[in-house]
């Protein structure tokens, strides 16, 4: 969009900023700036204004106007900018200013010959190794799950049960070659018969996936209460992604309320408070998503008597934003997603979040809270108190009938109590009660 001499006036008493740049001058430095510029968010670069937002005026020459498309042509890679004169009629010069317009860059990160540029507020920062780095991982020019491990050692590092219960809970018939099916899958490279694994092979099946990467684990807790202050259970699982991800459905089932509904074929059918099939999205989206780069943090998994709440560090991969959850999608593991959307109960890219949202609607529950902020949160509100069992109501004889074929009928009668006690309780704790082992 064009600017006009009232835009040019409203720009000059704003001041420089983080998309506008003053210059009092041409010289070939303000590559600089169009550089930082395409690596951010876009922006504006005023030649023949001071940095007071003063009109110096500039003769505008077609050899200056080349001599900054070829400064943004040898970017690399090279920059679109557009080049506009605007006249305030304000000095000798006549008050024409150069605008020179750079938009956000498509292909970021840009650099000239002397390095990498970043805006930053009104200036524009030379970037450091680290920078230049973390900002490749930002933009998913480098991505964990692709990138080669020397460290891990085929088959002394290999959990081969793991592997196969990946086989199996995909449904692909055993037979061929461990070592073909790994390449196959994205994992591995065979290298003149020397198996060199990926990250993503070896969270999914390396003995001990913590050994190669400390933070990799689930932290499963349960806190009295609604802070995170008394912790009354706590797990930890550090095995391959697919079993860290049924471990934390297993220990959900077992810290959350129950109620038990029987069908017309007199078939038991436990209701969740909380749909599991909703949580198990939920913790699959975290595993698959998580930004593996960040080192000290790890996914968590915390029940308080109010809600549960799945984290996991990284945040969204950008572009995307918390109002862009089940209408865009963005992998940022891309080999990580596809093993688990390989599975039949994760569901396929982009429905993930929509089908949560549809889960919680069917149970007549409140719709889950998910932020951003460097970690990102999916908040599930419990129901606070009692929690309503709506156990049907069974006739006498039918019920007399059914305990002659249970071997321990007092357990079946306990049982049956809790139920019809409208009481909430888990399934750990029954089993407990019952001096039994779960099952």
């Amino acid at each position: 969009m064009k600017l006009t001499k009232n835009d040019l006036e409203i720009i000059l008493q704003e001041g420089e900023g983080q998309t506008i740049e003053f210059k009092e001058s041409f010289t070939p430095s303000v590559v600089k700036d169009i550089v930082a510029f395409a690596n951010s968010i876009g922006g504006r670069i005023f030649i023949g204004v001071d940095d007071t937002g003063k009109i110096k005026g500039l003769n505008i020459t077609n050899k200056i106007k080349s001599q900054i498309s070829d400064l943004s042509r040898n970017c690399d890679p090279s920059i679109s900018i557009d080049l506009q004169m605007l006249s305030a009629g304000r000095s000798a010069d006549g008050g024409n200013v150069l605008v020179v317009t750079v938009a956000e860059g498509a292909n970021k990160p840009y650099q000239y010959r002397e390095g990498f540029f970043l805006r930053q507020g009104p200036n524009s920062q030379k970037l450091t190794r680290d920078q230049i780095i973390q900002f490749y991982i930002d933009e998913n020019k480098i991505r964990f799950d692709t990138q080669a491990n020397t460290k891990f050692k085929y088959p002394e590092d290999f959990d081969n049960n793991l592997f196969k219960q990946y086989l199996e809970s995909i449904n692909m018939k055993l037979g061929y070659k461990d070592e073909d099916v790994l390449v196959n899958l994205g994992v591995a490279q065979n290298k003149s018969g020397n198996i060199l694994f990926n990250n993503a092979g070896i969270l999914f099946f390396a003995k001990e996936p913590c050994k190669f990467f400390p933070s990799v684990y689930v932290d499963a807790v349960v806190f009295k209460g609604t802070e995170r202050v008394d912790v009354i259970d706590r797990k930890t699982f550090k095995s391959g992604l697919l079993e860290n991800l049924n471990r934390a459905r297993v220990y959900l089932q077992e810290h959350l309320n129950v109620r038990y509904e029987y069908r017309e074929n007199w078939k038991r059918e436990n209701i969740y408070e909380l749909p599991l099939d909703a949580l198990r999205e939920a913790a699959a989206n975290a595993l698959m998503h998580r930004d593996y780069f960040i080192t000290g943090a790890n996914i968590t998994v915390a029940i308080f008597d109010d809600r549960v709440e799945i984290s996991s560090p990284g945040g969204l991969p950008k572009p995307l934003k918390v109002e862009d959850l089940g209408k865009m999608s963005k992998r940022r593991n891309e080999i990580i997603a596809d093993l688990f959307s390989r599975l039949d109960y994760v569901e396929k890219l982009g429905t993930g979040i929509n089908k949560i949202r549809n889960w919680m609607k069917e149970a007549g529950l409140k719709m889950p809270k998910m932020e951003s902020n460097g970690f990102f949160f999916i908040t599930f509100y419990r129901h606070v108190g009692k929690m309503s069992l709506n156990v049907p109501k069974i006739s006498p004889n039918v019920a007399k009938m059914s305990l002659k074929n249970v071997a321990k009928k007092e357990r079946v009668k306990y049982i049956i109590s809790k139920i019809e006690s409208n009481e909430p309780f888990t399934l750990k704790t029954l089993a407990k009660e019952l001096n039994v082992e779960k099952r």
